[in-house]
């Protein structure tokens, strides 16, 4: 649609319109990723790279293309063939009935259906901030040429990077008990070491209060005893 952003090097356009269309380039933005943000999405698969999933119909991974090929799936599995113009690998071209079937049954997906997809965000893509104009001609002329003109030379770059790393969490963390608790390493090192002292004083008197006592029968020290000496 006109005047939206979108994360692609493709535009949609009417192929029968009679008439040039003309792009209106307002703006691009490429969104490039940093090494540290890619070791952590390795695990986490926030977002995905153009090489870390493989798509079925596309070379690189998109998220538009995976919602394209999630839809063409669908539709080729109800009509049970695809166009011959989309040139699909392992499945039938359609003919006048299966043409018919595409041009009814063919939607896009909902976002339960694209859940299951499971179609990411793209972690780097190039966005286009455009506008299309239509200009009718009285002759038809085949083929109509497609115009983009570009508003601007200015191609604005931005790097994603983690916000707070492993070092900057301590960081944090340290800065808000000084802030707040008035703590330093030295009270730390104090606590721990007082801590320590208390484990200790309450260990040696646990052990003296467990010490065996061995009993004496005093009936050896009666006068009635034999063994005792007069």
């Amino acid at each position: 649609e006109a005047g939206t952003t979108v994360s692609k090097v493709f535009f949609d356009v009417d192929p029968v319109y009679q008439g040039d269309q003309t792009f209106h380039l307002h703006g691009i933005h490429y969104v490039q990723a940093g090494a540290n943000f890619r070791a952590w999405n390795a695990d986490t698969e926030t977002c995905y790279f153009h090489e870390q999933r493989k798509l079925r119909y596309f070379t690189s991974y998109m998220q538009d293309n995976c919602k394209r090929e999630c839809s063409w799936n669908k539709t080729i599995s109800v009509c049970g063939c695809a166009p011959r113009s989309f040139h699909l690998d392992n499945v039938v071209d359609c003919g006048q009935e299966g043409l018919t079937c595409w041009a009814e049954d063919r939607h896009s997906i909902t976002e339960e259906e694209e859940a299951i997809c499971n179609c990411k965000n793209d972690c780097e893509m190039t966005h286009f901030f455009f506008s299309l104009i239509k200009d009718p001609s009285l002759k038809p002329v085949k083929p109509r040429p497609f115009i983009f003109y570009f508003d601007t030379h200015i191609i604005t770059q931005v790097n994603l990077e983690l916000k707070h790393t492993f070092f900057d969490k301590i960081s944090a963390i340290g800065g808000t008990l000084g802030l707040f608790c008035g703590v330093s390493v030295i009270s730390i090192v104090e606590l721990v070491f007082y801590f320590v002292k208390l484990l200790q004083q309450m260990f040696m008197r646990k052990r003296k209060e467990t010490l065996t006592q061995i009993p004496i029968d005093y009936r050896k020290f009666s006068h009635n005893s034999p063994d005792v000496i007069k």
